[in-house]
C-alpha cells in the first residue's frame, strides 16, 4: 500500500541535479534573469550541497547564443527528459534535484482519460516542444520510487500544477510519494514516506540541559531508547538534507523517548561536547537500536558469489532487521534458506514456511536487492502485528468495531462489504488512527484519509459513517484461492493517543508475484513502528472464507472465534 540510505543522508557521489534555465527563446518571448538563477544553483549546489560537477547537468539558452538543438546543452524537451531519465539507473537512494527556470504555460488537456473535460494541462516551456505536468509528474514518480527528489520550479505562470503532479505522484513500488512544500508553492519535494523518509529521519534540538538535549521527535516518529543521532549546526542544512559529513556531527544517544519529544545524551566513552549545541540544531538519525532478526542458513561449503554478497551485505543501520549467520541465542524472527527449487524460502518465528511469497533465485543477479527489499516489508508488516496495548488503557474508553454492510456495486471483485465503527466513550477528546493490515504485507490507512494526522474526537464522537472497505482476494493469491478450505484475514487496527500523532511512514503496497519488482527501494529501510505512551491499540479481524461450493464469505473473526487465522485478505478502502 509508502528514504534511509545506508548512512541516513546520501553520499556526496549520490547527489544528482538536473538545472535548467531558459531565458532566449525561439519564438522571440524571451525572458531575463533565468540563466543567471541557473547558473548561481548550480554554484550553491556544488558550493554547499557538495553535489560534483560530473553529477550536475546543466542545460541553459542564453541571450546572444544561437540556438543549437543538436547540442545536448540545450534545453530541448528531449534533452531535459533524457536528462532526467538518465538517472533512473542510478543507484537506489540518491538525492536528485530538479531546477527549472523559464516560462509555464496552459493548454487544454491531452489526457481525456485522467482530466475531466474543460481541465487543462500545464507545463514547462522547454525548446522546441512543452513537457506537460502529466509526463512530468510520471518522470518524477518514476524517480522517487528510488530516490529523494526536490523539484523547483520557477515558472512565471506556474498555476496548480503542483496540485496536478501531486495527483501523479503514485508509486507501483513499497513507497508513497507525498509532495511537500518547503517554502513557497513552487517548491515541492516528493520523497517515500513509510519512515524511511530521510526528513524523517531528521530532528531539530528544541532545548539544551544538564548536558542533554531534547528532539523533537518522540515515539510517535519511531524514536526508541538506544537509538542514535548525530547533530549539526544549521549552517550544514541545505533544501532540507544536511550536507555534511557523519564525522562533523556530534553522536548522542536517546535514553527517554515521549510521543513527541526525546531527550539524548553523549554516549559513554564520548570525546565530544554538547557546549557549542544551541536550540535549532540538526539531528539526523545514525543507528536504529532494536531490528527483527534474520537467521540466514546458506550450506556451508557453498561458495557462489551470489551467496557471498549475501554473506558481505551489512543492514543499512535504520533497518527493521538484521541479518545473522550463526543461529542466534533466542529463535530467529525469520528464517532464510534456500528451497530445492533454488529459490530463497522464508520461515516465521515458528518455524513455519511463509507461502505465497514472491519467489527469489537464491543465485540471481540481484539476490541481494531482491531479499532485502521483501525482509524489508515482512519485517515491518510483523513489527506493526507486534505493537500492544499501551500502557494505562481501558476497554471503555472507546467502542471499536466492524459491521457488514452493502459490498460497493460498482466493484466486480468484492467479496463483501464492511463498516468500520468507532465512538470516543471516554470523559477526553481523543485523537484515533486506523490502519488496514492486507493479504500481500500491505499497510493502508482506513481512517483518516490523505495520510492526515489521527483525528480528533470529541467526547461521544463517532468516526463518519461512510468509513467502508470492501474485501478482494489480491494478486498475490491468486494461486491459492481456488484450492479447497482456502481462508484468509483483514486486520484492522485502532491507534488511539491523547495528542494529534502522524501514522503515513506506516504506509506499504501490497506484494506482487513477480520478484523483479522487489528492490527498487533496498536501501530505504523502514524504521521501527513506534512505542507510543498514552496510547491504545486495538484489532479487528475479518476472515474470508472459500466454501465447497467455490464461493467465499467472509466474517467478523472478533464475533465468531475461529482458528484460521494463519491466511491473510485485502481490504480495500471505498468511501
Amino acid at each position: 500500500m509508502s528514504l534511509t540510505t545506508t548512512a541516513v543522508e546520501p553520499k556526496r557521489q549520490d547527489r544528482w541535479a538536473v538545472v535548467v534555465g531558459i531565458d532566449n527563446y525561439d519564438d522571440g518571448n524571451h525572458l531575463y534573469g533565468c540563466v543567471r538563477d541557473a547558473e548561481d544553483v548550480s554554484a550553491v549546489l556544488q558550493s554547499k550541497l557538495k553535489i560534483p560537477s560530473d553529477n550536475l547537468e546543466v542545460l541553459v539558452s542564453r541571450h546572444g547564443d544561437p540556438i543549437k538543438y543538436s547540442a545536448s546543452s540545450t534545453p530541448t524537451r528531449d534533452n531535459v527528459i533524457r536528462a532526467l531519465e538518465k538517472l533512473e539507473d542510478k543507484d537506489p537512494g540518491a538525492f536528485v534535484l530538479f531546477y527549472y527556470s523559464g516560462h509555464g504555460g496552459q493548454c487544454p488537456t491531452n489526457h481525456p482519460g485522467l482530466k475531466e473535460a474543460g481541465e487543462l494541462d500545464e507545463m514547462i516551456c522547454t525548446l522546441e516542444e512543452d513537457i506537460d505536468d502529466v509526463e512530468l509528474g510520471r518522470l518524477l514518480n518514476r524517480l522517487a520510487t528510488k530516490h529523494t527528489v526536490l523539484a523547483i520550479l520557477d515558472c512565471l505562470t506556474y498555476g496548480q500544477l503542483h496540485d496536478v503532479m501531486a495527483a501523479k505522484m503514485k508509486t507501483q513500488a513499497t513507497l508513497f510519494q507525498t509532495p511537500l512544500h518547503l517554502g513557497d508553492h513552487n517548491r515541492l519535494l516528493f520523497q517515500s514516506t513509510p519512515g524511511n523518509a530521510r526528513l524523517c529521519a531528521q530532528a531539530n534540538v528544541i532545548s539544551v540541559f544538564n548536558n542533554s538535549v531534547t528532539l523533537n521527535r518522540g515515539s510517535s516518529r519511531h524514536v526508541q531508547v538506544g537509538d542514535r543521532f548525530l547533530l549539526f549546526h544549521p549552517d550544514e542544512a541545505y533544501f532540507g538534507l544536511i550536507a555534511a559529513d557523519d564525522s562533523s556531527g556530534i553522536e548522542v544517544e536517546v535514553t527517554k523517548a515521549d510521543e513527541l519529544q526525546c531527550t539524548a545524551v553523549l554516549p559513554a566513552g564520548s570525546s565530544r561536547s554538547l557546549g557549542s549545541v544551541e536550540p535549532g540544531w540538526f539531528a539526523r538519525l545514525s543507528w536504529r537500536s532494536n531490528r527483527k532478526i534474520v537467521h540466514v542458513q546458506f550450506p556451508p561449503d557453498d561458495n557462489n558469489a551470489a551467496l557471498e554478497r549475501v554473506r558481505q551485505f551489512e543492514a543499512n543501520p535504520n533497518a527493521p532487521f538484521k541479518l545473522v549467520f550463526i543461529a542466534p541465542a533466542e529463535p530467529a524472527d525469520f528464517t532464510v534458506q534456500i528451497g530445492e527449487d533454488n529459490n530463497f524460502h522464508v520461515h516465521d518465528k515458528t518455524g513455519s514456511l511463509m507461502t505465497n511469497l514472491p519467489l527469489i533465485p537464491a543465485y540471481g543477479k540481484r539476490n541481494v536487492q531482491q531479499l532485502t527489499a521483501l525482509l524489508i516489508r515482512l519485517s515491518f508488516y510483523q513489527l506493526l502485528l507486534d505493537m500492544s496495548q499501551g500502557p494505562g488503557s481501558h476497554p471503555t474508553d472507546f467502542r471499536f468495531g466492524l459491521e457488514k454492510c452493502e459490498p460497493d456495486n460498482k466493484n466486480s471483485e468484492s467479496l463483501g462489504g464492511w463498516r468500520i465503527v468507532f465512538q470516543n466513550t471516554s470523559p477526553t477528546t481523543l485523537y484515533v488512527t486506523i490502519l488496514a493490515l492486507g493479504p500481500g504485507y500491505d499497510i493502508e490507512e482506513v481512517f483518516p484519509h490523505q495520510f492526515a494526522q489521527s483525528t480528533e474526537l470529541a467526547v461521544s464522537r463517532a468516526i463518519p459513517q461512510n468509513v467502508k472497505i470492501d474485501i478482494e482476494i489480491p494478486g498475490l493469491l491468486d494461486s491459492a484461492k481456488g484450492e479447497k478450505g482456502f481462508q484468509m484475514s483483514d486486520r484492522f487496527i485502532a491507534f488511539v493517543t491523547r495528542t494529534p500523532v502522524s501514522f503515513k511512514e506506516f504506509i506499504q503496497p501490497a506484494l506482487v508475484e513477480d520478484a523483479d519488482e522487489l528492490g527498487s527501494d533496498e536501501d530505504r529501510a523502514r524504521v521501527r513502528p513506534p512505542t507510543i505512551n498514552l496510547s491504545i491499540v486495538r484489532h479487528a479481524e475479518i476472515i474470508t472464507r472459500r466454501l465447497d461450493d467455490g464461493s467465499f464469505t467472509t466474517y467478523d473473526a472478533t464475533k465468531q472465534h475461529d482458528d484460521g487465522k494463519n491466511g491473510k485478505a485485502n481490504g480495500r478502502h471505498r468511501d
